[in-house]
């Protein structure tokens, strides 16, 4: 997979322009994407005697299921299909231009890789919308965030993060039946030749 994020620093407000390109090597699933922002503070004392460093934050800002239209928690987000994705070919227009194609039974943000002619790159591209400062106000503690910033005590950082949850079917299922076969291949050689017990108890 390829994942382009266009810029290095994005104020608060503002969006910030991903772009996936996703070329399945194997008959793989991939059931939704999640992008989330990070927040690290730093505290030092003026000597730099004391350090505090506070919980990490983590900060759900947009999610795409295959099954269902993406969910931005800001409002703003938006996405596009630009190749692939199990879009037919009557839609992919539509698609390309940002309108969101939904099909409640599709489980596979890559489309059906089970016959040739799903098989193929897929490419998206998200604008995942940032909080603005007058946003952050009504949240609690644990999901507002802050500006970045450089001053030598104290230092704000912040890290664009994507889950990609994959599964792998095909293989999983594979090697429990390659695993089944060997246990009955060794225990068919491990029986053969014992000598069968004979009952020795008699029937009154």
């Amino acid at each position: 997979y390829d994942i382009v994020i266009s810029g290095k620093s994005f104020p608060l407000g503002s969006q910030i322009p991903i772009a996936f390109k996703l070329t399945p090597l194997a008959k793989v699933e991939c059931h939704r994407i999640k992008v989330f922002v990070t927040e690290n503070i730093q505290h030092w004392t003026a000597d730099k005697s004391v350090h505090r460093l506070q919980p990490a934050k983590k900060v759900l800002l947009f999610e795409k299921r295959a099954d269902s239209a993406s969910v931005s928690t800001y409002p703003g987000s938006s996405m596009r299909v630009t190749a692939g994705g199990g879009i037919d070919w009557d839609h992919r227009a539509a698609a390309a231009r940002g309108r969101e194609i939904v099909d409640r039974s599709r489980t596979n943000l890559l489309g059906n890789l089970s016959n040739d002619s799903g098989v193929g790159p897929t490419e998206m591209e998200f604008n995942v919308q940032l909080p603005s400062c007058h946003e952050m106000k009504g949240r609690d503690e644990g999901q507002r965030l802050h500006f970045d910033t450089t001053y030598e005590n104290i230092q704000v950082n912040h890290w664009i993060k994507v889950c990609q949850p994959v599964s792998l079917f095909f293989f999983r299922v594979k090697m429990i039946l390659t695993d089944l076969r060997r246990l009955s291949s060794v225990y068919r050689k491990s029986t053969k030749g014992t000598p069968q017990s004979e009952d020795t108890s008699k029937s009154p």
